[in-house]
């Protein structure tokens, strides 16, 4: 709070102040406090990293979220083509099956959104090649007969 104050511009409080000003806010204080501590402040064996996916992977949506998902709907035999918003996982490092070494072991908290390959390749489509697709199937004039 005190940083605050300074930031703020605002006269700091001296000694007998401070603690009669943390004795009026202790809900404050202990907000803070458990803040701290959903915050991982006094965890040191965690930590928080970006999660992205590499290109080729197949989709898996307990890992990643379809990134575009108005233009193709994923299945589990996607493949994926790139990352598009990161994600966030923690690393845990815990013991390792012998017991004698630690192993990183990672939670996704935020996952990151993915771009299909199949989305990209509808993308590349042109708009009037998709137009036709969608429409019955037009026959132009005949080049000749056939018979040569």
């Amino acid at each position: 709070m005190l940083d605050i104050f300074a930031f703020a511009g605002w006269p700091t409080p001296n000694t007998n102040q401070k603690n009669l000003f943390e004795e009026q806010f202790p809900p404050i204080f202990n907000a803070i406090r458990d803040l701290r501590k959903a915050l991982g402040e006094d965890i040191t064996s965690i930590d928080i990293e970006v999660a992205t996916i590499d290109p080729g992977t197949t989709f898996d949506s307990a890992f990643m979220d379809n990134g575009w998902p108005a233009l193709t709907k994923e299945s589990a035999s996607d493949i994926i083509s790139g990352t598009t918003s990161l994600g966030l996982k923690k690393v845990i490092m815990k013991p390792s099956t012998e017991g004698d070494s630690l192993t990183p072991n990672a939670d996704v908290i935020c996952r990151p959104k993915v771009i299909l390959e199949r989305t990209v390749q509808k993308a590349l489509v042109p708009p009037s090649s998709r137009a036709q697709k969608k429409g019955p199937l037009k026959r132009g004039p005949a080049s000749g007969d056939g018979r040569g």
